[in-house]
């Protein structure tokens, strides 16, 4: 019976195949950066934002039809300034005594500004509607 050697990589091999992947993924990195940076400017990363900026610049302030758009990742600043709520008003309602308010994500707070913004917003759509039949 024939004597087969077994083929075992040497040392040097190993270096090189494992030098050729870090250069590989160098360059991947790279390139994800560059084609991360170019989505960026193209506002395709970010875009949940604008499309929510865009609809309140053009056709204002959401309403109570539109509370279902609050996602847990937006701010209290944000919501307040897509909804036109008085900047403290979420705060007193809720009680918040975080300091990082209104920078601060309302991923814990979800259900609880929806319900404070209900609130909000049905009270001035009634004091809008009441004022507006007195006159």
């Amino acid at each position: 019976m024939p004597d087969h050697p077994h083929h075992h990589p040497t040392n040097a091999t190993i270096k090189y195949v494992l030098i050729v992947l870090a250069i590989l993924l160098v360059a991947l990195c790279v390139f994800l950066f560059i084609q991360y940076q170019s989505l960026r400017r193209e506002q395709l990363i970010g875009g949940r934002t604008s499309f929510l900026s865009a609809l309140r610049r053009d056709h204002g302030p959401l309403g109570a039809n539109d509370i279902a758009t609050i996602r847990p990742w937006m701010t209290f600043d944000y919501v307040n300034y897509l909804f036109a709520v008085p900047p403290d008003y979420v705060r007193t309602t809720l009680n918040i005594t975080d300091p990082r308010y209104p920078h601060l994500t309302i991923s814990t707070f979800t259900v609880q500004v929806e319900d404070a913004l209900r609130s909000y917003l049905g009270h001035a759509a009634t004091s809008t509607s009441t004022t507006s039949s007195s006159t």
